[in-house]
C-alpha cells in the first residue's frame, strides 16, 4: 500500500502538469482511499495540486478481516503484505494515524451499511474533519455490496454533489433527487461490466485464482519515512 501511494502522489502531480496546472479531483474506490489519504499526508505538495478527495468505501480505520468477505483470501498464517497492512491494528495504520491524520483536502467519504468486504464500514469511512455519507442514508434499506459502489446511482449522485461542490458534499442537496436516483440500480451512462468485473476479480482472488503479490508470514515494515 506504501508503494501504491507513491504512484498516487505522483499521478495527483501528473495530472495537474497536464491540465496546465489545474487542481486533481480524486475519487478513489476501497483501498484507494487510505493509498490517497498516505499521499496527501506525507507528500504535502500533493495538497498544493489536490481540491478535492471524495473516496467509496474505504478503510481509513483497518479491516476486520474475520468479519470480511477477505477472510479467505488468508490461508494459516499467510496473507498478501496488503491484506496485513489493511488489518485493524497493523503498523501501517498506526503510522497512519500518527501523522496528522484528518482531512487534508475537502473530503466526503461515501460508504455503504452492506459492503461486505470493508468491515465495520461505518468506522472505516471516519476521517476527522471530513464528511461521511451512507447510500443508507440517501436510500434506505438500500443493498449496495463493496463491488457496485463504483456504479451504483446513489453512490453516483453523492459523490458527483461531492465533486461539484469542491469536495464538501451534503446529504440535504441530493435527497430532492432520491425518489428518482433510489429506484435506478447504476448511474445513467455507467459501465455496469465494471461491478461484474470487480467481483469477479474479488471472488479470484478469494478463492486462491490470481495473486496480486506472494502471501508472506507478516506485514512489511512501515517506510522509514513514516516511522
Amino acid at each position: 500500500m506504501q508503494v501504491s501511494s507513491e504512484y498516487v502522489a505522483y499521478g495527483l502531480h501528473y495530472i495537474s502538469y497536464l491540465s496546465g496546472g489545474l487542481q486533481t479531483a480524486v475519487i478513489s474506490h476501497s483501498q484507494g482511499g487510505p493509498d490517497t489519504q498516505w499521499a496527501l499526508q506525507f507528500w504535502p505538495s500533493t495538497r498544493t495540486v489536490t481540491n478535492s478527495f471524495i473516496p467509496l468505501s474505504p478503510d481509513f480505520a483497518g479491516i476486520d478481516l474475520l468479519g470480511s468477505d477477505l477472510s479467505k483470501v488468508c490461508v494459516g498464517d499467510l496473507c498478501q503484505a496488503s491484506l496485513w497492512q489493511q488489518s485493524d491494528g497493523s503498523h501501517y495504520y498506526t503510522a497512519l494515524h500518527a501523522r496528522n491524520f484528518q482531512a487534508q483536502v475537502p473530503t466526503t467519504a461515501i460508504w455503504s451499511e452492506t459492503d461486505g468486504v470493508v468491515n465495520p464500514p461505518k468506522k472505516n469511512a471516519q476521517l476527522p474533519s471530513a464528511g461521511a455519507i451512507a447510500v443508507q442514508d440517501l436510500c434506505p434499506l438500500r443493498i449496495v455490496p463493496h463491488t457496485s459502489m463504483p456504479t451504483d446511482a446513489a453512490a453516483f449522485a453523492l459523490a458527483l454533489d461531492a465533486l461539484k461542490h469542491g469536495g464538501s458534499g451534503s446529504l440535504m442537496r441530493v435527497l430532492p433527487s432520491a425518489l428518482k436516483v433510489c429506484f435506478e440500480d447504476n448511474a445513467d451512462n455507467m459501465n455496469v461490466e465494471v461491478a461484474v468485473e470487480l467481483q469477479a476479480s474479488l471472488d479470484d482472488l478469494i478463492n486462491g485464482f490470481i495473486l496480486g503479490s506472494p502471501r508472506v508470514m507478516e506485514e512489511p515494515p512501515v517506510m522509514p519515512y513514516a516511522q
